[in-house]
């Protein structure tokens, strides 16, 4: 098994950005061509200052470019520090791409941003050759609680993740899911390129907590790849969080997490407490249906039930260990994985029991995960019928207003299918430029004025929205 040896001196110039020590001889995942759908305009375009005061400490958002707002004067120097963001509706970014609150190292977000349970819906990020992707892209001593994100799409370098790219020191999120994201980091030739992603959060550099938190969709990228967390390090405890879904990358790919290694001293670790992955993960090497590669780190209560394909290592819950990483009751699929706990290790292997599909869809294993607590539920109709957590069962995907949309392309009408009445509606060009907004009540529109190409319209209901894309011939 190759080894990762990291000096003190290297670990205090990555700022927040990972190490990417493993050779890229084997095969990179390369970038999915992007949908057609993805806008080229950016939102730092229709970026919204004017609520901001430099005397308050407590801003409420509502509006796309409100939120833009928000990324711009963080770009600009604005930590937020010492003051409180609400969200205050649900919000979609589909019109247009996004740039993170925090752009960089040098500009982060410190602030406190309350979500208030809204969701950010159609989050899309195309930055080929940058890294800190997400809502929020560099969090330092900061506080990111109740959101949700929905349907993001995010193309970058790396440090990738929904919610957030990276939490670098003394952060705090709860409360935060991200929901049927698409996120793939991939080699653009460069070094280090391809690293460090998880549907909900890229990285957690020190003295981080994330708990009660959740992931799903789709994550890709080379190595320190996971399902909910690319790489978390020092003094970093994420407990009741979850993931569901597909993971691929080359090396070090897990279910849950990608990489943990060594502390920055004595009690350390990152732990894993409560948390779990379902679904399926892929990939060259070290490979695990929880966790690809833990040097040191700290599993209890956790389960994954996952598919497990590799050419080399590969394990129901671990791809490869060193003898530092600890587990408690911790179990796999074996149905699923059909295959060892661990698939490579050095040392003592530790216990993790292998049980079937049908044994961990059961009360009794339900009450083996929660070991004298009350943490795990079971429900039948939910999760697949294995255990999960409360904040797992109750969250939902934004509500479909519209259900479809005909004839596309068309000439003169759109006629929509829909679960409630519509309200209004706007429709944008490919540029992000509003070309109609209108009160509508009915369920066809007339496009027949508007010029051959490609447009986006968003519906608005008192219960939600949806965003399609349409041709007009």
């Amino acid at each position: 098994m190759k080894k990762l040896i990291l000096s003190a001196s290297l670990l205090m110039a990555f700022q927040g950005t990972f190490a990417h020590v493993f050779s890229q001889n084997e095969n990179i995942v390369n970038n999915t061509t992007l949908n057609s759908t993805l806008p080229t305009t950016i939102w730092s375009m229709s970026a919204d200052t004017s609520w901001y005061s430099a005397t308050a400490t407590t801003f409420d958002l509502s509006t796309a470019e409100q939120l833009a707002g928000l990324a711009q004067l963080v770009q600009n120097g604005n930590s937020f520090s010492g003051k409180t963001i609400n969200l205050t509706a649900d919000i979609d970014l589909g019109v247009h791409l996004w740039i993170s609150i925090g752009y960089d190292n040098d500009a982060p977000f410190s602030g406190t941003f309350n979500g208030n349970n809204h969701t950010i819906d159609n989050l899309k990020i195309n930055r080929p050759n940058d890294e800190f992707l997400g809502v929020f892209g560099q969090v330092n001593g900061g506080t990111i609680i109740n959101l949700k994100v929905s349907n993001a799409i995010i193309r970058g370098k790396g440090t990738a993740g929904a919610v957030a790219g990276n939490l670098y020191t003394n952060c705090t999120m709860t409360n935060c899911h991200a929901i049927n994201v698409d996120i793939e980091v991939s080699s653009t030739g460069s070094m280090g390129s391809g690293y460090t992603a998880g549907s909900v959060v890229g990285g957690a550099l020190t003295n981080t907590n994330i708990s009660k938190c959740s992931g799903s969709g789709i994550v890709k990228g080379y190595a320190q790849i996971g399902g909910f967390i690319g790489s978390p390090w020092n003094n970093t405890t994420i407990s009741e969080c979850s993931f569901v879904g597909t993971v691929e990358g080359g090396q070090i790919v897990g279910g849950f997490v990608g990489f943990t290694t060594f502390g920055f001293g004595a009690n350390t670790e990152v732990k894993f407490i409560n948390c779990f992955s379902r679904g399926t993960v892929t990939g060259t090497n070290n490979v695990g249906g929880f966790q690809g590669l833990s040097q040191m780190g700290i599993a209890e209560n956790c389960y994954a039930a996952a598919t497990v394909t590799s050419q080399g290592a590969r394990g129901g819950f671990f791809g490869s260990i060193t003898p530092a990483a600890q587990t408690t009751n911790c179990y796999y699929d074996y149905t699923l994985a059909n295959t060892v706990p661990v698939g490579d290790f050095t040392g003592t292997l530790p216990a993790i029991v292998e049980k079937t599909t049908a044994e961990m869809k059961t009360e009794a294993f339900k009450n083996v995960l929660n070991n004298d607590t009350n943490v795990w539920q079971i429900n039948a109709s939910i999760n697949e019928g294995y255990p999960a957590f409360e904040n797992t069962l109750s969250v939902k995907s934004p509500k479909k207003v519209v259900t479809n949309l005909y004839p596309n392309p068309t000439s003169d009408f759109i006629q929509l299918e829909t679960l409630e009445d519509i309200v209004s509606y706007q429709i944008y060009d490919m540029s992000g430029r509003l070309v109609e907004k209108a009160i509508q009540n009915n369920t066809q529109i007339d496009v027949s004025h508007l010029k051959s190409g490609n447009y986006i319209i968003r519906f608005e209901t008192n219960q939600g929205f949806d965003t399609f894309k349409f041709t007009k011939k």
